[in-house]
């Protein structure tokens, strides 16, 4: 897709981007930022989502822990930079 002068945002995922496997669709965006909503998605990487934010959605926290889903405990925020998480 074009480069744009200004900074891409995706929400959630990247359109074009596979959130679970990480597999880039011809067109795909590759935006600067992703802030993806509620749990990290394991597709997602700096490579494919640029620098990555996880969104709180007010999910509890005990249907992530009875899900077995590794995400992480908001307490008082609202946004988490997860860019450097594997």
């Amino acid at each position: 897709m074009e480069k744009w002068s200004a900074d891409t945002v995706s929400v959630d995922a990247p359109s074009g981007i596979n959130a679970d496997t990480g597999e880039g669709y011809n067109p795909c965006v590759r935006p600067d930022f992703t802030v993806t909503l509620g749990i990290p998605k394991k597709g997602l990487s700096r490579e494919n989502s640029g620098k990555l934010f996880l969104a709180d959605t007010g999910i509890p926290i005990y249907a992530v822990e009875e899900n077995n889903v590794d995400a992480p405990d908001f307490k008082s925020r609202s946004l988490i930079n997860i860019s450097n998480q594997p």
